[in-house]
């Protein structure tokens, strides 16, 4: 490829006049790179020839909103292409720029193209069989399905878990994939099938600038909140602050015109952020963080492939067709393994809030409920007898002389004999029925729907069930007998009056010698009945 300086009419062009004024291009002989917004002139000459059977077609990948015409001599009418507006080409893919060649290709043989880029990103060009052409849209678009769908998977996901648990950090997540998927779509040429969007993305660099600076704010935010750099490198979170507001000034004042200053600076910003990020996330790994060590991983590929890119565009290095696309893989890669690290620490977290629940709500002596896990049960059971019109009942359950069992055998001992206790009591309840520990030696057993009748049935079948067989424990053969009181609950009674009668009933059972039921006076036709 050979380039002429400034634009000049098509007339002096196809005939031949300024042919002289041709230069060598700067970078690879099919990389074309308009590195400037005024329109240029490149002249394509064919290394080799192909027959008209083959269809040959003139490709440049990677347009961005550059506008190209193809002039052949003796037509006055240019072919135009670009990948928005009018001038695209439903044909092919958004891979490249599609031109149809007429007739055979001679090698030597040399075509004119015109270009207007809104952007300095370099264009291969290549002259190839239109099968070839097709061979290599399909495989575009099957990669490119694939990115965006992935990424528009991560989009959706970090949008449920920011609903389903409210951490601040999966939005910031989503905003980031939202940043991309508009970033990767516009560049991509993806976004001229959007209505609206099309227009607005087809008609200048500037909105591209904008969302993607808002990407990188918002991965700021999410990364310094995931690898928790405020606490663990105090330094790196003040820098990483400092460099997105840097990058927020830099974004909006380009977007308004500023200049291209900023854009630079913008740019440059980008860059330290990345340094910035790899360094923190690899003295974290080093330290034994599983957050850092997940950022690495995702961070150096993404900064590697970025990096590439960056000099593929400034003309330093070109390298295979398939490194163009490195990029986007990138931020693909990077964006499920965050989502994936992100969501491996909320289950973590998750896990550690079920564990210190599930300490507060049980009794680790018992397994039963605790105390407080118990008085929400009574609170719970009372307002849907309250709402319902419903019954219910609670028996107190005390284990006889328990204290001396503590004395003579330990506390060892003694926890056992509770666990054999609440095992036994609670084989002869219901699913629906709660037990727990109240406190001490004393259980108490909460049972919906029952009235005073069932209440002192199951509480005779739990007197039994300990009283019929001594204890095994750790080769002792320890009897026990229990007292129980009973008491249901009557409509417009407060918790504390129920409790306050079915413990005045259990009184009653250990004034009567222990090892017996009472049911509180009142509750049954039968008013008080005694079991030994």
């Amino acid at each position: 490829m050979q380039r002429l300086s400034g634009d000049a009419s098509p007339e002096a062009i196809l005939s031949g006049a300024r042919v002289a004024e041709l230069q060598p291009a700067k970078s690879r002989a099919d990389v074309l790179r308009a590195d400037s917004s005024e329109a240029s002139w490149w002249r394509i000459t064919s290394r080799r020839a192909i027959g008209a059977q083959a269809e040959p077609q003139l490709v440049l990948t990677t347009p961005y909103l550059s506008r190209v015409e193809l002039w052949l001599p003796g037509r006055g009418v240019p072919q135009t292409r670009m990948l928005y507006g009018r001038d695209y080409d439903s044909r092919y893919s958004t891979r490249a720029l599609v031109f149809p060649l007429p007739g055979d290709v001679r090698a030597g043989e040399a075509f004119w193209v015109r270009v207007t880029s809104r952007g300095a990103v370099p264009m291969r060009v290549s002259i190839e069989p239109r099968d070839e052409v097709h061979r290599k849209d399909l495989i575009f678009v099957g990669g490119r399905m694939a990115l965006l769908g992935s990424t528009a998977i991560l989009l959706v996901l970090a949008l449920a878990m920011w609903l389903r648990v409210r951490d601040a950090n999966y939005a910031m997540f989503a905003v980031a994939m939202v940043s991309i998927m508009l970033y990767l779509a516009a560049v991509g040429g993806e976004m001229r099938f959007i209505p609206g969007l099309a227009q607005v993305f087809g008609s200048s660099s500037l909105p591209q600038r904008l969302v993607g600076g808002v990407g990188v704010i918002a991965s700021n935010v999410f990364l310094w909140t995931y690898m928790d750099l405020r606490r663990q490198m105090p330094w790196a979170y003040r820098l990483l602050q400092a460099l997105s507001v840097v990058m927020g000034v830099a974004t909006f004042g380009s977007v308004l015109g500023a200049g291209a200053a900023l854009t630079m600076v913008a740019n440059l910003t980008i860059l330290v952020v990345a340094s910035s990020i790899v360094v923190c996330s690899v003295m974290l790994a080093l330290r034994g963080s599983r957050p850092g060590l997940v950022v690495m991983v995702s961070w150096i590929p993404l900064a590697i492939f970025s990096s590439l890119r960056v000099l593929q565009i400034v003309g330093w290095w070109s390298g295979p067709e398939w490194a163009d696309h490195l990029q986007s893989f990138g931020f693909a890669m990077a964006g499920l393994l965050l989502m994936l690290g992100t969501t491996e620490q909320m289950l973590h977290l998750r896990r550690e809030h079920d564990r210190v629940s599930h300490i507060a709500r049980v009794d680790t002596v018992t397994g039963t409920l605790s105390r407080g896990a118990l008085d929400r049960a009574l609170a719970e059971t009372l307002a849907q007898a309250q709402h319902s019109g419903t019954i219910f009942s609670v028996v107190f359950i005390d284990v006889d002389h328990f204290k001396q069992v503590n004395d003579v055998h330990g506390h060892a001992v003694g926890d056992a004999c509770l666990r054999f206790i609440a095992m036994r009591a609670r084989n002869h309840l219901r699913a629906s029925d709660v037990l727990g520990r109240y406190g001490g030696d004393e259980l108490l057993a909460i049972l919906p729907g029952a009235d005073g009748t069932r209440a002192r049935e199951v509480a005779a079948k739990v007197h039994r069930a300990v009283a019929v067989r001594p204890l095994m424990i750790d080769g002792l053969q320890l009897p026990c007998t229990l007292s129980l009181g009973a008491a249901q609950w009557r409509p417009g009674e407060r918790v504390e009056e129920l409790l306050a009668r079915a413990d005045a009933a259990l009184y009653r059972s250990k004034a009567a010698g222990r090892n017996c039921v009472h049911l509180a006076p009142g509750d049954t036709p039968t008013a008080e009945e005694l079991y030994v």
